[in-house]
C-alpha cells in the first residue's frame, strides 16, 4: 500500500510542481528507499533521479543531495554484492 501512495504522491507532484521541484524530488526519494527496502532495482533509478534532480536545484553541498548521493552508492553496493553472489 505504502507504494502505491508513493508513486501517486510522485505522480501528483510532477504534474503540479514539475519533476525538478524539491517536493517532488523527496517524493521521488521516498519511493526509492520504499523500493530499496524491498530489494528493488527501480530504487536505483529514483536514487540517481533523485541526486541529479537535488544537485541542480539545491546544489552539490546541500544536505538533502548528501543524502541522496549516500542512500545511491548504498544501493549501487548493495546491487554489486548481490549481483556477484
Amino acid at each position: 500500500e505504502a507504494e502505491q501512495a508513493l508513486r501517486l504522491t510522485l505522480k501528483m507532484r510532477e504534474h503540479a510542481l514539475g519533476a525538478e521541484h524539491p517536493d517532488t524530488l523527496e517524493s521521488c526519494y521516498n519511493l526509492a528507499v520504499t523500493l530499496g527496502g524491498q530489494k528493488k532495482t527501480k530504487a536505483l533509478l529514483l536514487a540517481q533521479r533523485t541526486e541529479t534532480g537535488r544537485i541542480k536545484v539545491l546544489g552539490g553541498a546541500h544536505p538533502m543531495t548528501h543524502d541522496s548521493r549516500k542512500f545511491r552508492e548504498s544501493i549501487e553496493a548493495e546491487l554489486k554484492q548481490q549481483s556477484a553472489k
